[in-house]
This record gives structure tokens, C-alpha cells and sequence, in this order.
């Protein structure tokens, strides 16, 4: 199995933000994987045509290791 994650501004829209910025709950979909206790794959999608993502990235695959770890500030 594989989970895909993104986060994004704005319900209806596809533009991307760092986890924690948007409207998805992430830290409650993460939350979710372990109470199910997911161990497969996790992906982070981060992309907008006209920004370098490569800050988002690094700070969402912070929160989401933070996350996995219990802390879910």
C-alpha cells in the first residue's frame, strides 16, 4: 500500500502549502495511519507551477516525522 499526502490553501483549488497551512488536517489524517497501524509508504506531494516547493517539503516531512513520533503541535 501507498498513502499520498498534500495539503492545499483552499477546498476546491490544487494549490499546494506546507502541511499545517491548508485546509486538510493532516496531522489527524497521520494520526489515523497510526491508530490503523500503517507501515507501508507515505508520499508528500508539494507543487506549484510557479514556486520552488523545496521549503514546504522539508518542513512538511518535519511535522509528518513529528507526527508519526506522537506530537502532534
Amino acid at each position: 500500500m501507498h498513502v499520498h499526502l498534500k495539503d492545499i490553501l483552499q477546498v476546491g483549488e490544487h494549490i499546494s502549502c506546507d502541511f499545517g497551512d491548508g485546509v486538510v488536517p493532516m496531522h489527524q489524517c497521520v494520526r489515523t495511519l497510526l491508530e490503523l497501524e500503517y507501515s507501508g509508504a507515505v508520499s508528500i506531494e508539494n507543487g506549484n507551477d510557479d514556486v520552488d516547493p523545496s521549503g514546504e517539503i522539508v518542513s512538511s516531512i518535519a511535522s509528518v516525522r513529528r507526527w508519526l513520533a506522537g506530537d502532534v503541535r
